[in-house]
């Protein structure tokens, strides 16, 4: 046994970047998707919006298409677009992909919602801001996190829809590891 070759891996300064760049694409888009999410989620809770059904689908589309068709089609765009790609068509496609994830699983934790306590709240005068704050954002809390967790995973497991957006001269670590394999 030895340990060589992990402190030559740990040496090597493109691995090193590469994983730093997987880790800000895996933040920023949680971070983005996660906060769209809840807005999103809270959103569509609301039965009364006229594109509920429509808005729904939309988000449904990222979860049912192929990897490689999604990665296809982002590339087309941002060609035709005349986008570089780089790190923001990565943090783009990421966010595409995430921010399906944490609507659903954060509207699941909406569904299970005991609206009681809200409108105890509003009968005892509390202020819309207040009972969003300090009742409803706690209850919701750990659907927040499981799609947040959600979010970071897939980005950083992302190897497909990556390699279609990342274009020259920004390889996140499953990038770099397939083109040295290459």
């Amino acid at each position: 046994f030895t340990t060589k070759y992990y402190v030559q891996l740990f040496n090597n300064q493109n691995i090193k970047d590469a994983f730093w760049n997987t880790m800000l694409i895996a933040g920023l888009s949680t971070l983005i998707s996660t906060t769209l999410g809840i807005l999103t989620a809270l959103g569509l809770e609301y039965k009364k919006f006229s594109g509920r059904k429509i808005m729904q689908g939309l988000i449904y589309v990222p979860l049912v298409i192929p990897d490689i068709l999604m990665g296809v089609s982002l590339a087309l765009l941002f060609n035709f677009t005349r986008v570089t790609t780089g790190m923001f068509t990565v943090l783009i496609a990421h966010v595409t992909f995430c921010i399906s994830y944490t609507v659903i699983v954060i509207q699941s934790r909406l569904e299970g919602f005991d609206y009681s306590l809200v409108e105890a709240a509003q009968d005892l005068g509390a202020k819309p801001s207040y009972i969003f704050w300090k009742i409803k954002f706690p209850l919701m809390m750990p659907g927040i996190v499981a799609a947040a967790l959600l979010a970071f995973t897939l980005s950083i497991d992302d190897f497909i829809i990556t390699f279609f957006t990342s274009g020259r001269g920004f390889d996140t670590l499953p990038i770099y590891v397939e083109g040295t394999i290459r």
